[in-house]
């Protein structure tokens, strides 16, 4: 839960396992935030796949390659 009472959830989807938040970091489709430092299951994959659709340029980070990666502040992003 976060300060404002939402619930924070991992999405996996049924029918195959996939584990949907790292499919989307995975492409750049999204970037990992650990909201008040706090690290979930998930945290190193996330930060792995994070890193590597940034290396390669993938999705946001392509299209605003400056953007500062940093999973304790999330990101803005930069042209």
């Amino acid at each position: 839960m976060d300060g404002y009472g939402r619930l924070l959830r991992y999405v996996i989807r049924a029918k195959d396992g996939v584990n949907v938040n790292l499919g989307l970091v995975a492409i750049g489709a999204a970037a990992p935030y650990f909201y008040d430092g706090r690290r979930g299951k998930y945290a190193s994959e996330l930060e792995l796949f994070a890193k590597s659709a940034k290396e390669k340029r993938l999705g946001l980070w392509g299209v605003c390659p400056r953007t500062v990666y940093d999973p304790y502040r999330g990101i803005e992003t930069r042209r």
